[in-house]
């Protein structure tokens, strides 16, 4: 039935239960986040201490083991990618811009990516460990939301809460990474998903904070802000990060062509790449890895410009050498690392230029991990959070801001992509495919599409084009030649016809003379191309054909303006069409139309005698019959039970619902007595 009704009982109670189970599964993805995020922590300061131990010792051994461990490293992670589905995939933020794709990954993949991603930081791959925990949550979310049989965009916001768990548990900072899980995976902020994402985000920055000893991942100094004059070099800060982002896209863009160029399996490529890493971190062990130890030491001890200038350089090298032949690993560390070292180099020489106006050059450094992180992700307010977040002062915001805006400008005004964007590319996957209304790209025009009559010949006289015009379903006639095997030609409209000649019934000509062309759309089409294709006409609705060219059905401008509602209204309010929040309504009837009528119309000429199973007035005429009056002896109208077996009668009525249109077609049907002569079933 296509007619709105009351929610039932049980649609409530299970409203109900969605909005408790979404919480409930928020906490535990950000809970099992937590407990990640601290076990990264742990394995990474583990391998940073290892390979500490490895750089004291000297000898051909100690050269050949800091080679050998990255290219071992990357053997292993080949063979983990080195399936034919390897090509697909993504990590850290890459994967959560493409939605899709945490949500329909295995079990099997998903422990695949975070062992690769464990394997690629421990054994000295330059890259960030946010997409290991990321993955976990997002999982996790996903399966919880469908075991609980959740409607799909909640099971999208539970997989958004595993990015937001990632951040919130390794930097410390919950409010970030609810923006960013907003920002990146999301693509805005929904009323929706900002209790479950807060939930898991700061449950797990709780959980990380008890288990790894109420520590940081770094240790961050206080902010000092002395001078106004500082806004200066906190511009300068901008643009030098924003240039470094995008040297960062330069040179992972060319290392991933570098690695294709090779002609060697993919599998190879990491071996490849972490000999170069190991060659690296010979003569700068400090690149190795998260990095997160050599920040804390960007931030808090002065080192010579030169000296962080070389550093930076390396790091970039060496993450570029690591994504770019296909280790696994995020970019958001790497992002911070390059962010310190720039802002520490503008710090320190602010301070030997000014010395009485710049106090503190580490927070240079600060507000440079946020500029980069920006100019990276092009997520500007998780940047300026972060570095909110980490120093627990917001008085850094208007320098961060400040910068964040200036990085963002000069990197985007010399390439549009981003660094996760550019990794998706590289693997032929569309960035913003899983940023699109799910509805509007995944449901078919079939699932809209009406069955209609309405269809005629092109050489019908005009004056039975007009007649049949005032009775037709949705104000077109389909035109179908039979010359050209039953295809369609084109259309003819109502306001067409009425703009050409009025509403003289004794006009000459056939249909054809009035006919226009008009987008033709087939059952499998998206609904995303039934919207493009109403943006270049003014029809109320366009025909549906087959693979033949033959018309099966129409879809109305009306059903899929109302659903691209629906969708604005639920995706950026959290509201259902009844004013409800998006966990009250029932998920279920997605395609039903927002606004009804209830009408009591007479039965028609043309439905006397005739059983509502025969008129099939749903498919047909896009209304439902909801109850029947009959005239008793004394002339007052009384209910008759609801038989579609049952004939109908000249002066009965019918209570019908409909869009009202439709029901005013249907009241029409008393000036015709039959229909277009086309095909007798559509």
């Amino acid at each position: 039935m296509r007619g709105a009704g009351g929610k039932s009982g049980a649609a409530r109670e299970g409203g109900e239960a969605g909005r408790l189970a979404v919480p409930i599964a928020a906490l535990i993805v950000g809970l099992i986040g937590g407990l990640a995020s601290a076990s990264v922590l742990y394995l990474v300061e583990l391998s940073r201490r290892a390979f500490a131990i490895l750089d004291g010792w000297s000898g051909p051994v100690a050269v050949l083991a800091v080679l050998a461990i990255p290219a071992l490293g990357g053997l292993a992670v080949g063979r983990l990618e080195g399936r034919p589905s390897a090509r697909q995939r993504a990590h850290g933020a890459a994967e959560f811009i493409h939605s899709e794709l945490p949500e329909r990954s295995t079990r099997g993949s998903t422990i695949a990516r975070v062992l690769a991603n464990l394997l690629t930081v421990t054994t000295g791959g330059s890259a960030g460990c946010e997409g290991a925990v990321g993955q976990l949550g997002s999982r996790l979310g996903t399966a919880l939301g469908r075991h609980l049989a959740l409607p799909r965009y909640r099971v999208h916001v539970l997989a958004a809460c595993g990015l937001a768990a990632a951040l919130g548990g390794l930097l410390q900072a919950p409010i970030a990474g609810c923006v960013f899980a907003g920002e990146i995976v999301l693509g805005g902020y929904a009323v929706r998903s900002i209790l479950p994402l807060g939930i898991s985000a700061f449950s797990s920055a709780l959980v990380a904070r008890h288990l790894f000893g109420g520590r940081p991942a770094f240790p961050v100094p206080e902010f000092v802000l002395v001078s106004p004059i500082e806004m200066g070099g906190y511009l300068v800060v901008g643009i030098a990060s924003g240039a470094t982002a995008l040297a960062f896209m330069v040179m992972l863009e060319q290392s991933g062509r570098v690695h294709d160029r090779l002609g060697v399996p993919d599998w190879i490529k990491p071996v490849l790449g972490g000999a170069v890493i190991g060659g690296i971190g010979l003569f700068w062990p400090t690149v190795r890895g998260v990095g997160y130890s050599t920040i804390g030491s960007l931030l808090s001890e002065h080192l010579p410009i030169a000296a962080v200038a070389v550093l930076l350089i390396a790091k970039l090298a060496a993450t570029s050498m690591t994504l770019g032949s296909g280790g696994a690993g995020g970019m958001f560390a790497p992002s911070l690392f390059a962010g310190a070292s720039v802002g520490s180099m503008i710090g320190e020489a602010a301070q030997r230029w000014w010395p009485g106006t710049v106090e503190g050059r580490h927070s240079y450094a600060i507000v440079g991990m946020a500029a980069v992180v920006a100019g990276t992700t092009r997520a500007p307010l998780t940047a300026i959070l972060i570095a909110a977040e980490l120093t627990g002062n917001y008085l850094v915001v208007f320098p961060a801001t400040l910068a964040v805006v200036a990085s963002v400008f000069v990197s985007s005004a010399m390439r549009d992509d981003t660094v996760p964007v550019l990794r998706l590319a590289r693997r032929g996957i569309d960035a913003m495919a899983g940023r699109r209304s799910g509805v509007l790209h995944e449901q078919t025009v079939a699932e809209l599409m009406l069955p209609t009559q309405d269809v005629i010949a092109p050489d019908l006289a005009m004056a039975e084009v007009l007649r049949y015009l005032r009775v037709c379903r949705d104000d077109i006639l389909v035109v179908e030649d039979p010359q050209q095997a039953g295809r369609v030609v084109g259309v003819v409209n109502l306001d067409n016809v009425k703009a050409l000649m009025g509403d003289r019934a004794d006009a000459q000509g056939v249909a054809r003379d009035v006919m226009m062309d008009a987008p033709m759309l087939s059952e499998r089409d998206v609904l995303a191309q039934a919207v493009a294709a109403f943006t270049r006409c003014h029809l109320p609705a366009l025909p549906v054909v087959n693979g033949s060219g033959r018309v099966v059905g129409v879809v109305t401008r009306y059903e899929v303006m109302d659903l691209c509602a629906r969708e604005l209204l639920r995706g950026y309010l959290g509201m259902d069409p009844d004013g409800q929040l998006a966990e009250q309504a029932e998920p279920a009837n997605e395609l039903t139309p927002l606004l009804h009528e209830v009408c009591a119309v007479p039965v028609p000429r043309p439905f006397a005698g005739h059983t509502l199973r025969e008129i099939d007035l749903v498919r047909r005429w896009g209304v439902t019959c909801v109850g029947l009056r009959r005239a008793n002896e004394g002339g007052a109208l009384t209910p008759l039970p609801l038989d579609t077996a049952q004939p109908l009668l000249a002066g009965d009525v019918m209570i019908l619902i409909g869009d009202k249109a439709s029901v005013e077609r249907v009241r029409l049907l008393d000036r015709a007595s039959d229909r277009p002569p086309g095909r007798s079933e559509a």
